[in-house]
């Protein structure tokens, strides 16, 4: 017999191989970004973007750990880490400008899939994993603002799309 306080909880939680789904998409993403700041770096080695180029490593170094941390937590769950990377256009780029948008158009989605990961952590009362997953979603956040900073772009323009 199944209590009410059960049905409840399956009717609002996705199945557990979801989740881990979820997150080997968010390890994909991960690993796809630190591929493309690694090429970002490279191009942007000139004087003038030296300090961009400097930035653009840290924040690949950040996704490294975004990266293990989340790899960590699908065996903990029980799960197999899989990377599937879609090569984008990374390799094509020659403009930091060009770059920067790229990126910032894709960290929307990348913060709308945290969002959707640490509510869905909530839902099942994993505390822990919501607050890991919180600190990556704060981490892209922020990834956002230095973007769209570096852009010259108003933040308000951004947010609209969240």
């Amino acid at each position: 017999m199944v209590t009410g306080t059960a049905q409840q909880k399956s009717a609002t939680e996705m199945p557990f191989s979801k989740l881990i789904d979820l997150l080997n998409e968010c390890l994909s993403r991960e690993y796809d970004a630190i591929i493309r700041y690694g090429i970002y770096s490279q191009v942007a080695k000139r004087a003038v973007y030296r300090h961009t180029a400097g930035e653009i490593e840290t924040h690949a170094q950040e996704k490294l750990q975004h990266a293990l941390g989340i790899a960590n937590q699908i065996r903990f769950l029980g799960g197999i880490a899989e990377v599937r990377i879609k090569p984008k256009l990374a390799h094509k780029m020659y403009s930091i400008q060009e770059m920067l948008r790229f990126e910032l158009e894709g960290n929307i989605e990348e913060i709308r899939s945290y969002q959707e990961l640490v509510r869905e952590c909530e839902t099942r009362k994993d505390f822990a994993l919501a607050d890991q997953i919180g600190g990556i979603l704060r981490n892209e956040q922020q990834h956002q603002m230095d973007q769209a900073a570096a852009l010259a772009k108003d933040l308000t323009d951004v947010r609209m799309f969240l």
